[in-house]
Formats: C-alpha cells, sequence, structure tokens
C-alpha cells in the first residue's frame, strides 16, 4: 500500500512539472497522468469491499476527465485503460447473461437461473455502463476514434444490465411461477423496450430502431411462436378485455403505428391488430389459460371478429382515405370469407348452412355497395359546365 502510493504520488508530481506542457502530448504529462490513475485505482480496490471494486476504475476514468482541462489530449489516449478494466470486472456476469439469453432464445422457460445477482448486475454492469455513457456525453473528443466502439457497446452492456434488474421483480424461478406469471413478464418487458423505443424514435435513431426491432423479434420468437401461450400452459388473466394478451398486443400495435419511418410498420400494426383481436377471443373462450380445444362457439366467434375488424378497417381507410386499412380490409374480408366457406359452414347442417350463407353472402353485398359508393374520390366525377350538363372532352366546330 504505501508503495502504491509513493508511486501515485511521483506519478502525480511528474505531470505536475509538465503541466506547462499541455496540448503536445508530451510524454511526460500523459505518463505521469495514466500511472497516477492506474495508481489512484489500486489503491481504492484495495481498500473497499470486493462488492465495491468497480469504483476503482471509476475513480480512475475520474481523474483522466480532471486532467482534460490540462491537456486535451489525455481524455483520447488514455480513457481506453478504465474502459478494459471495466470490461474485464464484466466478464464473469456477462458471460452468466449471454447464458441466460442463449437459453432463452432456445424456449427455455427458466432463465432466470442462469442470470446473475442484481448486485453484480447494478455494480458490474449498468452503473459502469452509465457512467461511460454519462462521460461520453460530456465530453465528447473524449474516446477519440473508439467513441463509435465504446458508446454503442456500453448501451448494450447497459441494457444488458436492465434487464437482469427488470427479471427480479417476479422471479421466475420454478415450473408453477412460470406458469403463473411467464407470459406477463416476458408481455412487460417487450412492451417497455418497444415504449422506449417510441420515446426515443425523435432524439436517437439508431436506438430506438434497434429497441422495437427487438421488441417486435420477441414478440414473434416468444409470444407468438415457441412460448406462445396457446401452446405452453401461461395465465394470462380472467378479464375478458383487460389480460395481458390483449393488452399486449393492442399496445405494441398502437405503438408502433406511432412510429414513423419504421419498415413496414402498417402491416406490422395491422397483423398485430388482428393478433389482439383472436387473442381477446380466445382468452373470453377459455379463461386464464388459453390452452385447449377450439370449440363451435369459438370458431365462429374468430370470423365475427375478424369481419368486424374488416368492416372497420375499410370504414376508417374510406374515412381517412388511407389505401393501407382498405387493402388490409379487404385482404381480412377475403380471408374471413374463405374461412366461413370452407371451415364454419362445413359443421353446420340444413338450414343454419343456408342461413350462414345468407348473412354473409348480405354482409358481403353491402361492403361491396359502400366500397364502390365511397372509394371514388368526388373530384374523380366529370366536371360540369355552368349550366350543369356534363363538359365534353373535345371541342366541337
Amino acid at each position: 500500500m504505501a508503495a502504491n502510493l509513493a508511486l501515485t504520488l511521483a506519478a502525480a508530481a511528474l505531470a505536475w512539472r509538465h503541466r506547462d506542457r499541455g496540448g503536445t502530448g508530451d510524454p511526460g504529462l500523459v505518463g505521469g497522468i495514466a500511472i497516477a490513475a492506474l495508481g489512484i485505482g489500486l489503491a481504492i480496490a484495495a481498500i473497499v469491499p470486493p462488492a465495491f471494486a468497480v469504483l476503482a476504475p471509476l475513480a480512475a476514468l475520474g481523474l483522466l476527465l480532471a486532467a482534460a482541462r490540462v491537456d486535451p489530449l489525455v481524455p483520447a489516449r488514455l480513457t481506453l485503460l478504465p474502459v478494459i478494466v471495466l470490461l474485464a470486472l464484466a466478464i464473469r456476469p456477462l458471460s452468466d447473461v449471454a447464458l441466460a439469453l442463449g437459453v432463452s432464445l432456445l424456449w427455455e422457460e427458466l432463465p432466470y437461473l442462469h442470470l446473475p445477482s442484481a448486485g453484480d448486475a447494478a455494480r458490474l454492469l449498468l452503473l459502469p455502463a452509465l457512467a461511460l455513457l454519462a462521460a461520453g456525453a460530456g465530453q465528447r473528443p473524449l474516446f477519440g476514434p473508439a467513441r463509435r466502439l465504446i458508446l454503442p457497446a456500453a448501451t448494450a452492456v447497459a441494457i444488458l444490465g436492465l434487464y437482469v434488474l427488470l427479471k427480479q421483480p417476479l422471479a421466475i424461478a420454478s415450473p408453477e411461477a412460470f406458469v403463473a406469471r411467464g407470459f406477463a413478464e416476458r408481455a412487460l418487458l417487450g412492451d417497455l423496450a418497444l415504449l422506449a423505443g417510441w420515446l426515443l424514435w425523435t432524439r436517437h435513431r439508431p436506438l430506438a430502431t434497434a429497441l422495437a426491432t427487438l421488441a417486435l423479434a420477441r414478440i414473434l420468437w416468444f409470444d407468438l411462436l415457441g412460448l406462445n401461450p396457446v401452446l405452453v400452459p401461461q395465465r394470462v388473466g380472467t378479464l375478458p378485455l383487460c389480460n395481458a394478451a390483449t393488452l399486449h398486443l393492442a399496445l405494441a400495435a398502437l405503438l408502433v403505428r406511432r412510429l414513423p419511418g419504421l419498415p413496414r410498420r402498417s402491416l406490422v400494426a395491422a397483423l398485430l391488430t388482428l393478433a389482439a383481436t383472436l387473442a381477446t377471443i380466445r382468452q373470453i373462450a377459455h379463461g386464464t389459460l388459453l390452452t385447449g380445444t377450439v370449440g363451435i362457439a369459438e370458431n365462429w366467434g374468430y370470423s365475427a371478429a375478424m369481419l368486424a375488424l374488416a368492416i372497420l378497417w375499410l370504414w376508417r381507410g374510406l374515412a381517412v382515405r388511407s389505401a393501407d386499412l382498405r387493402r388490409f380490409g379487404l385482404a381480412l374480408l377475403t380471408l374471413t370469407t374463405l374461412k366461413v366457406f370452407l371451415i364454419d359452414a362445413s359443421a353446420l347442417e340444413g338450414v343454419l348452412r343456408i342461413l350462414s350463407f345468407m348473412g354473409l353472402g348480405g354482409a358481403l353485398i353491402g361492403i361491396g355497395w359502400a366500397y364502390r359508393r365511397f372509394v371514388t374520390p368526388v373530384d374523380a366525377a366529370p366536371a360540369r359546365s355552368p349550366t350543369g350538363s356534363p363538359q365534353s372532352s373535345t371541342l366541337r366546330g
């Protein structure tokens, strides 16, 4: 400890003697500051408990930032040192998080068991990464050419640390806990990522796009494919509309719709809206657990909900003159018609089948009439002369 302190003081004295050579990259100034920062870091690491060892490189980073007032070249030359130390301290929790993410991608139900502790995530991942981001925001030339690599990496580490902390409240560590809270936690994490993307959309487009893409990928990979609550038992709630499945997909559709510039956002929002509608019918039919077979009433409920959504999209498309909504409405109407004729009607006999065909036919006739009546813009009508008769397109001699 005494030798470390003596070396630190000697290096600080050397840097002080060369303080008038700032801006030249003088080896005595730069080297003295580097050795002094390293000595301070080692001294703090020897004093504080191991759980707070992360304070050592943060203290060194603080000294380097202060030294920037003497020589602006110091941050660009030396700040990689505490960054390397921070990454070395974060290797173990990062490997644990990587393992948890890897098994979750294989649809493992309990990735929580592989995560590092909340304390390690906060001390070794989240707080150091936030410190690097804050330092980079305060001193733009801080990391020099490595800035484009360090700041995105620090952002990713901060997100991983926050992910670990967000997994702590529900602590899904058993199959029973997964059934009870698995879908709700997954929906919450996905919606938070999408909400963060929406909030950052006008401030930091690359980060916002990455968060939105991550959230949508989670919905597709987990909620609709591997861990779909229709296939894997998970409780979504007992209320017909205010349940996790409906609210999760509906909120995602709303946020995607409000992200201008997101590729295919209209189509993605429409598909999420349709998924939320079908999830509502499924929840009404089965309750909080969505597993089970499809009954006749549920099957017709899907058809009625799809028909209603198609009519809504067509109406809104005509009202706001949105070609996308009209196309979505027509596509869903076609899909609903095929479903009714090929699937629903096959389960009916006699008069009920005839009535179903008549009802669907009447609905289609009405929708076709309304579409032809309102889809043509008013200004597409032939122009009229002041006398009220249509003007001729050619001049008559």
